[in-house]
């Protein structure tokens, strides 16, 4: 059997999907062929996966930015025949590919956006709309191939030497190591809504530092650079490092199995965080942590309590589910995620335990 995999973006999105890529490979096995289709900005944490036959990777707006390599690629679509094409996006973007591959099995929402399931055969309805994006995921893989038992999700993410030796590169040069305890902080998102501010990060370092010894490096892309800068400098402290811009998708998902921890806003490293078995800290406001939170055990949610909280609002004229959150509160999730770990280099075999309710909002 020949599969398909559409899943073009976010990077969180790509991360979710990662079980239902585990639960077709267990269920098809290693004689079929599964292969994924996605943007180039996720294309990072699928490259080289040992479940994925072939990775094709697209431009975003790829049809107006790079019209030739996109009609080829949609080119190699046609040549693959494939069986099955499996539609985890749901949007215009993805309908198209779908449409393109000529398979005969097209599998997707039936709720799906922008008219996005006209082009499918096969439609997966009546799921709970706060249903975390994980478990929605996996039920649409499984009608790839039916069959009796629990759906369980398990993060099949792919850190190989090459980037945890990098990883390990760049925490020297920044003065930590592997060796020293250390969490990691991610300060940005796309939404300005999500975001929290640099001076409560600042202080969360500076308090991780004195109070429990543990140092801090400051994650994210190129444009996060600006916060991970003002953050390392009001927190003030030896051992608070900014690498914002400086890693590989790879080489994040290797600092973050690093890691005693993240403190994180709602953002696809905090889901690469979370798929690299770090205990995470999320800091949610205008979205919903029974969707789209940190999946799995050992995690905290903190949230303000806001009334209007979620929204899904990508802007705000005042943002303060999120202002509201306060570092005493987010110390104290720190705390907890670390009740079940050791902080020293053989820490990462003690898992956290699961938060219960507390100060600050936890989940």
């Amino acid at each position: 059997m020949k599969v398909l995999i559409v899943k073009l973006s976010s990077l969180g999105d790509v991360v979710h999907t990662l079980p239902a890529l585990g639960l077709l490979r267990s269920r098809l096995g290693p004689s079929a062929r599964i292969d994924w289709l996605v943007e180039e900005g996720a294309a990072g944490i699928v490259e080289g996966h040992p479940l994925v036959d072939e990775v094709l990777v697209v431009k975003n707006r790829g049809w107006l930015r790079e019209p030739a390599a996109t009609l080829a690629v949609a080119g190699r679509l046609r040549e693959r025949r494939y069986d099955v094409v499996v539609d985890f996006q749901g949007l215009a973007k993805s309908a198209v590919w779908v449409a393109l591959s000529g398979a005969t099995r097209r599998i997707g929402f039936a709720k799906a956006r922008e008219l996005s399931h006209l082009a499918l055969t096969e439609r997966l309805g009546g799921l709970d709309s706060d249903m975390h994006a994980v478990d929605r995921y996996l039920r649409l893989a499984a009608m790839v191939s039916p069959a009796d038992g629990e759906l369980r999700a398990r993060f099949p993410l792919e850190v190989d030497n090459d980037a945890a030796a990098r990883a390990a590169e760049l925490l020297e040069s920044s003065g930590l190591s592997a060796q020293t305890p250390f969490m990691v902080l991610i300060p940005g998102a796309r939404w300005p809504t999500k975001l929290w501010s640099e001076e409560r990060f600042a202080e969360v370092a500076r308090r991780a530092a004195d109070e429990l010894g543990l140092g801090s490096v400051v994650v994210g892309a190129a444009a996060d650079r600006p916060k991970g800068r003002a953050i390392v400098e009001m927190a003030g402290r030896k051992g608070v490092a900014d690498l914002t811009g400086r890693t590989t998708l790879k080489e994040l998902a290797a600092l973050c199995a690093m890691a005693q921890a993240a403190v994180s806003v709602d953002s696809g490293p905090m889901h690469v965080a979370a798929a690299a078995e770090t205990a995470v800290v999320a800091l949610f406001g205008p979205t919903s942590a029974k969707r789209t939170g940190p999946y799995g055990g050992g995690h905290v949610v903190v949230r303000s309590g806001a009334h209007c909280s979620p929204c899904f609002k990508k802007h705000c004229a005042d943002p303060f589910c999120m202002r509201r959150i306060d570092a005493e509160g987010v110390m104290e999730a720190v705390r907890t995620v670390l009740r079940g770990r050791t902080l020293d280099a053989g820490g990462r075999d003690s898992a956290p335990r699961p938060a219960g309710p507390g100060r600050g909002g936890f989940e």
